[in-house]
């Protein structure tokens, strides 16, 4: 296992204990002069000159699939893209959700996402302050959470253009 799949296995397995370990709801984010929110997603591909297009075009159908698409929900390792599994209880109803946390807010907020923006400095930057933040927070090391919010997204402003240019 390459160093980058082993950082995304951890990273899986860290946040699934994180959410077992706190007590969150989900709410939309406030609106300002519109409402937005930034989504990100991975789609998987098949390579024009594969040697194996069959396999491949196999495979890709197996990840739409609603069984797929279900277990997705299930393990809440991402947001099924099939509408019927993101809104039934394989997602809405995963068992270290409170009972009392509407998982349909994220499905909602797809009618005012905008794609994030990409490239490498972005990619960069993100994973970088992302996860910083992420482990101050969860360590509990970091207490001003809108502040160092405030900060990331100075350093943004004058460490990425890019990132400052797709607002």
């Amino acid at each position: 296992m390459n160093n980058r799949m082993r950082r995304a296995y951890e990273e899986v397995e860290q946040s699934r204990g994180a959410r077992r370990a706190i007590r969150w709801g989900i709410a939309p984010l406030p609106k300002q002069r519109r409402r937005a929110t930034l989504f990100f997603s991975g789609s998987p591909v098949i390579y024009r000159n594969t040697p194996h297009p069959a396999e491949a075009w196999r495979l890709l159908k197996f990840f739409v699939s609603e069984t797929w698409q279900r277990r997705i929900g299930e393990e809440g390792t991402g947001i099924p893209a099939r509408k019927s599994v993101a809104l039934s209880d394989a997602y809405l109803r995963q068992p270290y959700v409170p009972a009392d946390v509407d998982l349909r807010v994220i499905f909602d907020s797809f009618e005012y996402a905008r794609p994030q923006p990409s490239g490498p400095e972005v990619a960069e930057f993100m994973e970088k302050q992302l996860s910083e933040l992420r482990d101050n927070i969860l360590s509990g090391r970091l207490k001003d959470i809108r502040g160092a919010l405030i900060e990331m997204q100075r350093t943004a402003d004058l460490n990425c253009p890019y990132c400052s240019q797709r607002r």
